[in-house]
Formats: C-alpha cells, sequence, structure tokens
C-alpha cells in the first residue's frame, strides 16, 4: 500500500498523507479493501493513477 500511496502521492501531486486519505475513501467508495484497491492503483488500473481520468478523484493544491 505505501508504494500506492507514493504513486497516488506523485501522480495527483498531493502530500503523501492526501494521498493515503484518496486510496482509503476510493476503497471505501468501492467497498474493496484497501489493499485490493492499491493494486489497481499500481497497475494502472484504477482512475486514481491517471490524474486526467475525469472517473478519479483529483485534488488541486
Amino acid at each position: 500500500m505505501l508504494q500506492a500511496v507514493g504513486f497516488i502521492s506523485a501522480a495527483q501531486r498531493v502530500p503523501a498523507d492526501t494521498a493515503l486519505a484518496l486510496l482509503l475513501t476510493a476503497a471505501e467508495d468501492d467497498r474493496r479493501d484497501p489493499p485490493d484497491v492499491a493494486r489497481d492503483v499500481l497497475a494502472r488500473r484504477h482512475p486514481l493513477a491517471d490524474p486526467d481520468d475525469d472517473r478519479g478523484a483529483s485534488v488541486t493544491p
């Protein structure tokens, strides 16, 4: 999960604590375990991995 948090942090250009919150919120919204969502993020199968994807949560710093 830490790798996914780092990946989200870089992709979304947000601090790590915000990236973790995004990951946990996405898991809750999808009704999935956070490690499952983390795997999807790392495989670039989740909108959090792509800041230009309209389906993902996007945060402006």
